[in-house]
């Protein structure tokens, strides 16, 4: 939907606007242009909170605190690519007077 939308107002991706989003599809991938994602690991995280739960629940003390972290995953694509500028090798001609 967002590059519908940069499209109706003219803006080019990556060029106008930067896009990254959080997805696990793999989808993004073949979109124009193919957009990056950050994969957040919803699997690992859920796997990790029902079994802290469980822990909880049976009374099984931890011994150190009760956070984890999860690693993320970043797969960079062309939307969040800033391109290097464009030059010009001659400048623009003046429109011909008749």
């Amino acid at each position: 939907d967002l590059l519908a939308a940069a499209r109706r107002y003219g803006l080019r991706v990556p060029d106008d606007l930067l896009i990254v989003c959080c997805s696990e599809s793999t989808v993004y991938a073949t979109t124009e242009p193919p957009i990056t994602t950050l994969s957040l690991k919803p699997r690992r995280i859920g796997t990790a909170v029902v079994q802290l739960l469980i822990d909880a629940i049976e009374g099984i003390e931890s011994d150190g605190p009760l956070e984890q972290v999860i690693p993320t995953e970043l797969i960079v694509r062309t939307s969040s690519q800033r391109r290097s500028p464009r030059t010009t090798v001659s400048p623009p001609r003046s429109p011909a007077k008749d």
